[in-house]
C-alpha cells in the first residue's frame, strides 16, 4: 500500500530526511554544458548555488549533497528552533526571495504604512506570516522550490519543454543520530560508489568537496550544517566531531569500495544491517521509509502506515455519505418531478 507523503515525512518523530529525486528516463540531464560569452560552466555548478541559496532562505539546514548527473542526494534538518527565532518581518523578506508577497504584507514592511493598518488587515498579514513561517520549514515546499528552478532553467536552456524528473522526490526519515551520519557519508562517497571519482578531492559538486574547499583548518573545523550561522543543538550533538575525523571515516570507507571492483560483490559484503559503516555504502537500498535501530524503523513504519490507514478510511466513508445523499436527493428530485 502506498503511504501518502505527509505520513512519512513527520517533524515530531524526527527532523533528519534524506531526499533523493531522478531526472525522467535517468537521463544525464545535471551535467549539461551552458556556454555564454565564451565561458563554459558545469550546470552542476549553478544547481548547486541555487541548492545553497535555498537552504539559507528556509529555516532547513543542508547537511550532505550530491549533485550525479541523473540525480540528487540531499540530507536535510528541519530547524525549528531557528524558525521561532525569526520576527514577523524577517519571515516576510526570506519568503520574498522566493516568492511574491501580497499587497497588504508589502504594506507591513514598510514602516510608515505599517502602521496604518487596520485590526482587520493586521490579522490577514499575521494569518499570512504563519503560513509563510510554516512553509519555510516544510520539506516538500523546499524541495518543490528547487526542483522547479532547475527544470525550468535547463529546459530553457536545452529549448526544449516536457518532464524533467520522472517524478516526487524521495524521502527518507533519520532516526537516530547512527542513521544520519551513515547517510551523510553515502551521499558524499556517491561519486566514489559510482567510479566518476577516485577521492574526495575529486568528488565535484558534493557537500565533502565544498567543506574541503571552504575549511582552513580541518582539525579544527566542526561538522556543522553548511549555513552562514548555526545554532541548533540538535544538530550540533548529532554531528558532534571535526572535518578531519569525518574524513577519516570516508577514506577508510573509500578503501572498502576500491577492494571491490563488481557492485554485486560490494553490495554482498554490506549485508549486515547493524554495522553501520558497511550501510554507509548502500544506504538507499538497504532502508525504504525510514532509517535508524530496527525498533525505531518498526515504529515509525506502523504509524505511517496507521496515519495512512485511517486516512483512507475516513475518505472511504465520506464519499460512501457523498453518494447516498446524492442518491437519496436524486430520488426525492423523481418523485417530486410532476412529468415523470
Amino acid at each position: 500500500m502506498t503511504i501518502a507523503r505527509k505520513y512519512l515525512i513527520n517533524y515530531a518523530t524526527t527532523c533528519f530526511y534524506h531526499c533523493i529525486t531522478r531526472c525522467v528516463r535517468q537521463g544525464f540531464l545535471l551535467n549539461s554544458l551552458e556556454i555564454n560569452e565564451g565561458h563554459s560552466n558545469y550546470r552542476n555548478e549553478w544547481i548547486q548555488r541555487r541548492l545553497l541559496f535555498l537552504s539559507d532562505v528556509f529555516a532547513i539546514d543542508l547537511l550532505s549533497f550530491a549533485i550525479m548527473d541523473n540525480h540528487t542526494h540531499l540530507v536535510l534538518f528541519v530547524n525549528l528552533e531557528l524558525s521561532q527565532q525569526w520576527s514577523n518581518a524577517e519571515v516576510l523578506q526570506r519568503w520574498s526571495k522566493i516568492g511574491k508577497l501580497s499587497v497588504l504584507c508589502q504594506s507591513y514592511l514598510q514602516r510608515d504604512w505599517g502602521a496604518k493598518l487596520n485590526d482587520v488587515e493586521l490579522t490577514v498579514v499575521m494569518n499570512e506570516i504563519d503560513e509563510y513561517r510554516r512553509k519555510l520549514t516544510d520539506i516538500s515546499t523546499f524541495m518543490s522550490r528547487f526542483n522547479c528552478y532547475v527544470a525550468k532553467r535547463a529546459n530553457k536552456e536545452d529549448k526544449i519543454k516536457g518532464h524533467f524528473w520522472e517524478a516526487r522526490f524521495k524521502s527518507q526519515a533519520l532516526l537516530d543520530a547512527n542513521a544520519v551520519l551513515s547517510c551523510m557519508q553515502y551521499v558524499d562517497l556517491n561519486p566514489i560508489r559510482a567510479r566518476k571519482s577516485k577521492s574526495l578531492f575529486d568528488s565535484h559538486f558534493t557537500s565533502i568537496k565544498y567543506r574541503l574547499d571552504k575549511a582552513v583548518n580541518c582539525a579544527q573545523t566542526q561538522m556543522i550544517p553548511l549555513r552562514k550561522t548555526c545554532s541548533c543543538m540538535v544538530c550540533r550533538g548529532c554531528l558532534n566531531m571535526s572535518l578531519q575525523d569525518y574524513i577519516d571515516r570516508l577514506e577508510s570507507l573509500i578503501a572498502d569500495v576500491s577492494k571491490h571492483e563488481d557492485f554485486a560483490e560490494l553490495d554482498d559484503n554490506c549485508k549486515d544491517g547493524e554495522n553501520w559503516a558497511n550501510r554507509s555504502l548502500d544506504f538507499e537500498k538497504a532502508f525504504e521509509m525510514s532509517a535508524g535501530e530496527s525498533q525505531l524503523v518498526d515504529m515509525f513504519t506502523k504509524q505511517a502506515r496507521l496515519l495512512s490507514g485511517l486516512r483512507e478510511a475516513q475518505t472511504s466513508a465520506l464519499c460512501e455519505t457523498i453518494l447516498s445523499r446524492l442518491r437519496d436527493y436524486q430520488y426525492r428530485s423523481e418523485k417530486k418531478n410532476p412529468y415523470s
